[in-house]
Formats: structure tokens, sequence, C-alpha cells
């Protein structure tokens, strides 16, 4: 294995002034001394929408030293998930479309399946894919396991028996089919489960193995409030639901 892409995704301007120093030296400094690193990105442009009580700067996105940048102006997507969500099937955990968690969960899997769509396009150029979500703060320095049959993630956010999303690993060929589940909304929503569950479901139905990495992470918003991934958050008590049908 030689060539990796780094994929950054989210709203980029969120706090990326605050991750990007640290995920250049736990990420991209590293990885770079073994591999051929190129890094992607894609933003979800608020325009003049404040978040965290906080206005963006769009150029703020370049701060990144990107070999590759894509974004969608973040109304425009929301109009593709507004047809998708009109027959009122975006249900997640109980939780309607115009709640703020399930309109971002919806916002999080179209931007990864934007990725896929990158990532098919050029998936003779690179072996391995790094996913990272543009406001988490790496604690530890990432290396590449030796099992790249794997995908791995971080466990610390598995709550309800789903995967951690936003951080993950693994070759370009699974990485794309586990970002492809966003095809399948339709027949998963409504669904009494998770987030994370769902993420889950794009590695169980297309049988692709999980492995746990112990790359921690903090998550910064942009007001600087700051969530530790570093401390286990869910119990193993904690109810499990059933996966969507494949």
């Amino acid at each position: 294995m030689k060539n990796i892409i780094l994929c950054i995704f989210g709203v980029v301007p969120r706090s990326i002034k605050h991750t990007y120093p640290q995920i250049k030296k736990m990420i991209i400094g590293p990885i770079s001394e073994k591999y051929n690193l190129k890094i992607y990105v894609f933003n979800l442009n608020v325009e003049n929408e404040t978040v965290d009580g906080v206005k963006m700067n769009q150029d703020d996105c370049k701060i990144i030293k990107y070999d590759y940048f894509e974004e969608h102006l973040q109304k425009d997507a929301d109009l593709v998930l507004n047809d998708l969500c009109k027959e009122g099937i975006c249900v997640i955990q109980n939780h309607n479309y115009d709640t703020r968690r399930t309109k971002n969960s919806m916002r999080v899997m179209y931007s990864e399946y934007q990725i896929s769509k990158f990532l098919l396009k050029h998936k003779d150029e690179f072996d391995y894919a790094i996913i990272w979500s543009a406001d988490f703060y790496p604690v530890d320095k990432l290396t590449i396991p030796d099992d790249t049959n794997l995908v791995y993630t971080n466990a610390n956010g598995d709550y309800l028996g789903g995967y951690t999303d936003g951080f993950y690993m693994g070759k370009v060929e699974n990485i794309i089919k586990i970002q492809e589940r966003y095809q399948d909304l339709h027949k998963i929503l409504p669904y009494k489960g998770n987030h994370e569950l769902i993420f889950r479901y794009g590695f169980e139905k297309n049988g692709i193995k999980r492995g746990i990495s112990n790359m921690r992470f903090k998550k910064i918003r942009a007001n600087g409030t700051i969530r530790d991934f570093t401390i286990l958050k869910w119990k193993k008590t904690d109810k499990v639901y059933p996966l969507p049908p494949f």
C-alpha cells in the first residue's frame, strides 16, 4: 500500500482553525512519512448562517493544504433532503426531520455520500482512505493497521449497539460501500434506532468487518465548546435496536 487519501468533511469552517494544526501533527505528518498522502475536502457551505452562535468564515477552508476541494451549498443539499423526506419517512430514533438531530444526521450522510462519489472516480489512484470530520481534534498519532481488510473506527460513541461515525479508515472499495448507505435511506427510514446503527448497517449489509482504532479525538464546536470522545459515553446495558433489514 502506497497511496492514501485523507477525506476531511463537514461544515469545515466551523472549527477547522482549531482542529487543523492538530490534524496536521497527528494525522497528516505521521502518514506522510510512510505513504503518498493526498487530501480531499468536502465542505457543506452554510453561507451566512451562524453555527453554534458563530458566523462562519468560508475562507477558513483554505487553512487546509488540500489537493482536491468540493463544496455544496447547504441550502441546495437541504432541497435534496427535503425531497427525500417529503413523505415523512425521515424519522431517526423517534426524532422527526424538523429536529436538529435528525436533520444534521441526514446532512452528515449526504456529505459522506459525496465523498463516495469522489472516491469512485479516483478508486484506481488510492489504496486506502481515511475519513475525518473537520471538527474532530485528534489526540493520538494515527497509524495504519496491518490488517487492511477491516474498516477501523473509534468505539467511544457506539450508542445503542451502533458504530461511532465521523472517523473511519479502510480500503477505498470498502469505504465507498459504507458511504453508499445513503442510497438506502428510502428503505431504512423511518427507523427507531440511531445514526450510529445506520452507520453500522453499511458494514453489515456489505459484509465488511470492523476493527477498533485506538485513535481518540475530541469534538470542538465553533464557540469553543468541547465534547470529549476520549471518555466512554455509553453503557453496555443501553438498549440495543435491531439493524434495518437489508
